[in-house]
């Protein structure tokens, strides 16, 4: 279970212009269950992300993982990475998150090397036309660079990387937003069968809240920096 508590965040703090985009954030994520974030652009939605996966630096609060507190006290907290790990996160371009002169199957192996999920390059291999066939994804592919791939490959591809980390919870911050309406409804269905066939719990980061309604089990909205009480839950 992944728990938020009192979270807080201000850009450029203890200025004039000092900005607060995240104020007491507390939510819970059940094992399993799929989570949407909602809100207009700018409201902290992707901070909030960045946050849980280590990226960006909390002012104050608390996220834990399964009892085990991601982010050390003091006024410079640390994020423990090894277990925070079990969080990926699938960003919005996945042209601007794959290394342009890495082949995408190579991106893939690298991410099961790293993480202890191939003990050598052969059983990366394996490995890899693995997830690739998981993401339904043709193994041709393995040899193109992303710029030779559509958007709804690259993001596949993206998606794959992101399970060869063996992740317990899965962000996709607007993951959707910039491919073409069929590449959204698939890439939407093949996260959703993950949540089903896998257990991997799922927060999904919109401000397409037809899209939300859809695929997430309960909608929590930012606004003004705070949370809103749920709009549904199942």
């Amino acid at each position: 279970m992944l728990k938020v508590s009192s979270l807080e965040k201000t850009f450029n703090k203890g200025k004039k212009n000092a900005v607060t985009v995240l104020s007491d954030i507390s939510f819970t994520l059940e094992d399993g269950e799929k989570l949407a974030v909602a809100g207009v652009s700018g409201v902290g939605k992707s901070t909030l992300a960045r946050i849980l996966t280590g990226l960006e630096r909390p002012d104050g609060g608390s996220v834990e993982l399964n009892g085990v507190s991601l982010w050390s006290g003091g006024k410079r907290p640390r994020y423990d990475r090894a277990h925070g790990r079990k969080i990926q996160m699938v960003f919005q371009s996945p042209y601007d998150s794959l290394d342009p002169m890495q082949k995408a199957g190579r991106a893939v192996e690298e991410a099961l090397l790293f993480s202890g999920g191939a003990k050598d390059r052969k059983q990366a291999v394996k490995k890899r036309d693995e997830l690739f066939e998981l993401v339904r994804l043709p193994l041709s592919l393995a040899e193109r660079r992303p710029s030779a791939l559509s958007g709804g490959q690259a993001q596949r591809v993206a998606i794959a990387r992101a399970l060869a980390l063996s992740p317990e919870v899965l962000i996709a911050d607007e993951a959707t937003s910039m491919l073409d309406v069929t590449s959204q409804a698939q890439i939407v269905r093949l996260l959703t069968e993950l949540n089903r066939d896998r257990g991997l719990s799922l927060i999904f980061i919109s401000h397409d809240a037809d899209l939300l309604d859809i695929a997430a089990d309960r909608i929590l909205t930012l606004k003004d920096g705070v949370l809103l009480p749920s709009d549904r839950e199942d």
